[in-house]
């Protein structure tokens, strides 16, 4: 399966970069991976093969600095690009050293799941024949006996797990291991979607803005791509598509946020992510609904600070 294959990345670190990019190039090149960074740094950006730099003065006005939600910018720019398949990866995220996460994403898009809003309890049934065929017990909605297409992937983390600040500072929070495996976000059920090693297919792009974020200016920081995820997940559950937890395509993450800093950034989000999901999940979207059509309902959900930068952003998409 041929794919077109970018990177969008966040950074204002430009030794993390360097060693970021000499770590995933082979896999980049294997792929023929382009990269596109935020590059939220008054530094030079260094010159290199198949990477394009959005410098903090060209970020439009709906993508903060001094925010891992710079990265809009460099999602804006790939999808006017247009490429297959978008992977978000951030600076401490490194691959493993004999996997590849690339090519599990890859193969995840090929995955064709059924993903009912009802219980399937004749996933239980099984029989002696050769010919195995689906059981759906009696009642069971044939508009919900569909293959629901793959549009979004989130993969796993090894050794630092994505935890909140006062989980981190309550344990230790090195040498884990991510479960390695595909498994399918139920309909209707919200998760906690984070934007440090993932993918999306094109269509999606639009659902994909990383909330306006940073303490001086909204109060909060850090919730960016758990909100952003959480008005995804509401739209693929609309249009019938489907969100995988991609355990094989798990990479090494070494935390480079500082955990008291982040107790601090997080502390009035709080608040506000507690009802979200609920709040979207209430939310009437119209059969008729597109992406772009939920995306802009769906903002009407979100707190006011990030009303006027989530419409801006939407409408570069209208």
């Amino acid at each position: 399966m041929s794919e077109d294959i970018v990177v969008c990345l966040a950074c204002c670190r430009p030794d993390s970069f360097t060693l970021w990019h000499s770590k995933w190039k082979p896999l980049f090149d294997k792929h023929k991976v382009d990269v596109i960074v935020s590059w939220d740094t008054d530094d030079k950006a260094p010159k290199t093969k198949n990477v394009t730099f959005i410098k903090r003065k060209e970020f439009p006005d709906y993508v903060p600095s001094g925010s891992s939600a710079c990265r809009s910018a460099a999602v804006k720019k790939a999808y006017e690009i247009g490429y297959t398949m978008y992977m978000f990866l951030d600076d401490d995220v490194l691959p493993p050293a004999e996997d590849d996460p690339i090519q599990a994403y890859i193969n995840g898009f090929q995955f064709t799941p059924h993903n009912a809003g009802y219980y399937d309890v004749g996933k239980h049934i099984t029989n002696t024949n050769e010919i195995w065929m689906k059981s759906y017990t009696r009642g069971f909605p044939y508009k919900e006996r569909h293959i629901t297409p793959v549009v979004a992937q989130y993969g796993g983390w090894d050794n630092v797990p994505d935890l909140d600040a006062r989980d981190s500072k309550a344990r230790d929070c090195k040498d884990h291991t991510f479960e390695r495996g595909m498994w399918v976000v139920p309909k209707y059920v919200g998760f906690t979607g984070c934007f440090m090693n993932c993918a999306f297919r094109h269509e999606v792009v639009p659902c994909l803005y990383h909330m306006y974020m940073g303490t001086k200016v909204v109060g909060y920081d850090r919730f960016d791509d758990i909100w952003g995820s959480l008005m995804l997940k509401r739209i693929t559950d609309h249009m019938g598509w489907t969100v995988l937890i991609n355990g094989d395509a798990t990479c090494w993450h070494d935390r480079a946020s500082d955990k008291v800093k982040s107790v601090f950034q997080e502390q009035v989000g709080h608040k506000f992510n507690e009802d979200l999901w609920d709040r979207l999940l209430h939310a009437y979207l119209d059969d008729e609904n597109n992406v772009v059509d939920c995306y802009d309902t769906l903002i009407n959900c979100l707190p006011m600070s990030q009303l006027v930068n989530a419409t801006n952003w939407i409408k570069e998409f209208q």
